[in-house]
């Protein structure tokens, strides 16, 4: 699911006043204490991360008001422009998944934006990522604050649900443009652990500049060419995620590597599967 679920515009006069929910998506944010909140390692993340987190009885464990389980907790830059940030959540041979909600809380750590489970269709594996369930999340900080925050959590009525996976054989008909067989789809099951990664970029789109740096600087700054280092770094991060057998970690990088102009990307990543 390619499409952005929301574009949130974060003050903080605005959140004190009126926190606001996912687009189309009605329910009440989660009530957490702002003690069990300060009391989270937040793990800051740079403006391009690719994280790759595991959920399981080591973890945080958190009582959001809608259940009590495992949780991930991120410090946002909110001083480096608009914020694209991609969630998934794999499903696992066994047929289980972890099924996200995120909330975003402003610098102050009031809660702004709750996505719902729901916010985070399944989507099919293609080429070579897996099946997952996956949502696009677009923030917009406004000047003046320099994080925000993004929880992610489950909640006990996702765990009495199941996603239904199309059947591999149907997805193969359609894949070769044939009419799918009448086969039931594949329950997932809902499980408290999971398998999770995060992409987030902060981009400079028009009219938002990183604090202190002028449009035309920006500008300049971007028509500039990738320094070398940046080009071995992802070639590099390339190579090992897909030796570690983390494809869909490797395509991210793929992905970031030639938005920023490394045009030597896509060749290091067929030479690195090639070679496996």
């Amino acid at each position: 699911m390619n499409n952005t679920l929301m574009a949130l515009c974060l003050g903080s006069a605005l959140l004190a006043a009126q926190p606001v929910a996912a687009a189309e998506v009605p329910p009440a944010l989660p009530a957490i204490g702002q003690q069990q909140l300060a009391a989270l390692h937040w793990q800051p993340l740079a403006p391009t991360a690719h994280e790759r987190i595991v959920l399981d009885a080591a973890s945080p464990r958190l009582d959001t008001g809608l259940g009590e389980g495992p949780v991930a907790a991120f410090a946002l830059p909110a001083d480096r422009g608009t914020l694209d940030i991609t969630l998934h959540s794999l499903v696992s041979e066994r047929h289980q998944v972890f099924a996200p909600n995120v909330l975003i809380l402003d610098e102050r750590l009031q809660p702004a934006a709750f996505y719902p489970s729901e916010a985070f269709p399944f989507a099919s594996g293609r080429l070579l990522q897996a099946d997952r369930l996956e949502g696009h999340i677009t923030l917009t900080p406004m000047p003046g604050q320099q994080r925000v925050y993004m929880l992610v959590f489950t909640r006990a009525e996702d765990l009495a649900r199941v996603t239904l996976m199309p059947h591999p054989a149907k997805v193969h008909a359609r894949a070769l443009g044939n009419q799918p067989p009448a086969i039931a789809d594949v329950p997932v099951v809902h499980r408290p652990a999971g398998t999770l990664g995060l992409r987030l970029v902060a981009e400079q789109r028009q009219g938002v500049t990183p604090l202190g740096v002028s449009p035309s600087v920006a500008a300049e700054r971007a028509a500039v060419a990738p320094l070398a280092e940046t080009e071995s770094y992802f070639l590099r991060a390339i190579r090992t995620a897909v030796a570690a057998g983390d494809i869909d970690q490797a395509l991210s990088l793929l992905a970031e590597a030639e938005r920023l102009g490394v045009t030597r990307a896509r060749a290091g990543f067929v030479e690195a599967v090639q070679a496996r």
